[in-house]
């Protein structure tokens, strides 16, 4: 949310950038568009879906009424709310639609977390439209009217950033121990310039996966002879995770940080589970359209790193890393410390499409083409994991920056820090 809200990540930033921008008001031309995208979004969910039933889902029937919602259409927005709503009918974590970019950028100046139950925010931009008004742990109440916790959190962040940018929003906010307030947040609305250099457009998408690449960087902290290992991404190649378990034999306990960290690809996730267990191991199974397919993790071998091991996560762990998690926990590898995690375990591909040929339109969706049950029988999608620890952040926590989890795991290795030292240390400087 602090960050500018296009659409999501990389793919969505080339999409914004190089398509037409769609106007506000609704004209003939853009209400044909809507229902064209429509149609299309239904064919890619129906032909490419891991589920062939569309998990009982009556989806003719929503996607009949999302066209009733585009004729009585007054603006894009209301185009791409009733196509937005038609697909998350499905209730996947990984079937979303992608609309065209838009002709402005918008800047909330803030963001926030799960934490336990509740949403909090953890960032505010000090020089952005939400300084002064917002601050770290204030408790997230509301938004225009919406009550906001944990199970709606993710629906809000993906309509402001993709659907519907709204130009200022109506918050509900409490600090630590202190009542509800309401705030007006203004957003920082800025025009996108008209595209005359396509060669422009690739330098920024080049140095926003640059900037990514820097964000996203493994680093490390000792805390006596305890490793803190944090993996923002599960993007790494094998390289940097041999790296990283090479490091990590010069210590006992190892504590792996997967806070925030969203997923990956499978080959880093099989190569970091592998790098645990001096035996095969079996993860688990992706159901697709084609049939199951089994996920096996191979032994490291000589390259096994054999110490005790502790988990870190929270609700922003999913995809890959809340695999990896779920892997460890139920070998009895290792043990989890932190919140419940994201319930995020479904495979997604993007299909692209272009309308037009003098105005081009961008859009995409992505379809959720396979979901990953447990080795046990169990799915995590939409439920996600209960840690051994369970050890929830309070606004306050936040507000301080004190880190509760790590000074618990520590504790588990016979290293004792304050969580309020820790907040100050490890969260805010990390050796590289």
């Amino acid at each position: 949310m602090r960050a500018t809200a296009t659409i999501l990540g990389l793919l969505g930033m080339s999409c914004a950038l190089c398509a037409a921008d769609i106007a506000n008001r609704l004209s003939p031309r853009d209400r044909s568009l809507g229902f064209r995208m429509l149609e299309q979004v239904r064919r890619d969910i129906e032909e490419n879906h891991f589920d062939p039933a569309l998990k009982g889902v009556n989806l003719s029937e929503r996607f009949n009424a999302a066209r009733g919602e585009i004729e009585a259409a007054k603006d894009n927005g209301d185009v791409f709310r009733a196509i937005a709503s038609a697909v998350r009918s499905l209730k996947d974590s990984r079937t979303q639609f992608v609309p065209p970019g838009r002709a402005a950028t918008y800047n909330y100046g803030w963001d926030a977390t799960p934490c336990g139950r509740e949403c909090i925010i953890n960032d505010v931009d000090p020089a952005g439209p939400a300084a002064g008004l917002l601050a770290p742990g204030d408790r997230l109440l509301a938004i225009n009217g919406a009550a906001i916790d944990r199970a709606t959190w993710p629906a809000w962040t993906y309509y402001l950033q993709a659907i519907e940018p709204h130009a200022k929003l109506r918050l509900v906010v409490a600090a630590p121990e202190q009542p509800p307030r309401e705030v007006e947040v203004v957003t920082l609305v800025t025009p996108r310039a008209a595209i005359v250099d396509l060669s422009r457009v690739v330098q920024q998408i080049l140095d926003e996966r640059d900037e990514l690449e820097r964000e996203t960087r493994s680093t490390f902290k000792v805390y006596d002879n305890v490793l803190v290992w944090r993996l923002k991404t599960f993007t790494y190649d094998e390289n940097d995770i041999r790296s990283g378990l090479r490091r990590a034999r010069g210590h006992q306990s190892l504590i792996l940080d997967l806070r925030g960290n969203g997923g990956g690809n499978e080959p880093t996730m099989e190569r970091l589970i592998g790098g645990f267990f001096d035996r095969d191991v079996g993860i688990g199974t992706l159901k697709k359209r084609a049939g199951r397919q089994p996920l096996t993790a191979k032994s490291s071998g000589r390259d096994v790193w054999a110490g005790r091991l502790l988990v870190l996560v929270d609700g922003e762990t999913g995809g890959a890393a809340e695999i990896f998690a779920a892997t460890i926990q139920r070998e009895g590898r290792g043990l989890l410390v932190g919140d419940h995690t994201a319930g995020v375990a479904q495979q997604g591909n993007y299909y692209s499409h272009s309308i037009g040929a003098n105005r081009l339109t961008l859009f995409g969706v992505f379809v959720a083409t396979a979901e990953f049950e447990l080795a046990d029988g169990r799915t995590i999608e939409g439920s996600g994991l209960t840690p051994d620890f369970l050890i929830i952040r309070k606004p306050a926590d936040v507000a301080a920056q004190n880190d509760p989890v790590l000074a618990m795991a520590l504790k588990q290795f016979g290293v004792t820090r304050s969580a309020a030292g820790l907040g100050r240390d490890y969260l805010g400087v990390i050796e590289q």
